[in-house]
């Protein structure tokens, strides 16, 4: 019997460390634990005294980016200081792996044939000239890509499969991409593509004389 004692109080530490590892395991976000390679700050709630009053974001990279302009760039570490310089119509959030709009208003509007998806891009996007960015700046980023002039295999390849985009004649901030046929990736592709000033690159508008077709 004084065995059997013995056993249970011996139990005893280790049932309460179980129950304490489930309690855990419980109330740990399941996206969080999903993405553990991740780390999340608290947004500040104040400006600090010792904060630079510099318009200037710093980003420490392990290495140089071999190139970066915006239309050929190839490896990640471009691809993360153009986001920050060029941003593109939706980005990919990282801990829910979930796209979320950028310098468009929302997720597109997709038609019935799922061939054709209409976006409006926010109504502060502007350069840093102050103007506008608009839909000839999407209609000419995606011209840019699709040019045989432009060395850039990988992105060629994903925008193969759009057709054109047609622009709103009443609103210059909404336009719709429309597709060759049905494909899985037409939305999340536009993540991979930093929009371009098109009064910045061509200020003669030499693309306006092609068209995408």
């Amino acid at each position: 019997m004084k065995r059997i004692y013995t056993y249970l109080l011996l139990l005893i530490p280790f049932l309460l460390q179980r129950c304490s590892s489930v309690d855990r395991q419980n109330t740990a976000d399941p996206i969080l634990e999903k993405n553990k390679g991740y780390v999340i700050f608290p947004d500040a709630i104040k400006i600090m005294s010792d904060w630079s009053k510099e318009n200037i974001l710093v980003v420490h990279t392990l290495s140089d980016a071999s190139y970066l302009h915006p239309s050929n760039y190839t490896f990640q570490n471009a691809r993360v200081i153009l986001s920050l310089t060029h941003p593109a119509l939706l980005t990919l959030d990282q801990v829910e792996i979930k796209l979320n709009p950028c310098l468009a208003k929302a997720l597109p509007e997709v038609a019935a044939d799922e061939m054709q998806f209409t976006y409006t891009l926010l109504d502060e996007a502007v350069w840093d000239d102050g103007s506008p960015v608009t839909s000839e700046d999407v209609v000419f980023t995606y011209k840019v890509s699709k040019s045989p002039l432009t060395d850039n295999a990988l992105h060629k390849s994903t925008c193969k499969n759009l057709k054109t985009i047609i622009p709103d004649p009443a609103n210059p901030k909404r336009f719709t991409m429309v597709m060759k046929r049905k494909y899985v990736q037409a939305v999340s592709m536009v993540t991979d593509f930093p929009i371009l000033s098109r009064n910045f690159f061509d200020p003669e508008n030499v693309l306006g004389n092609f068209t995408m077709e």
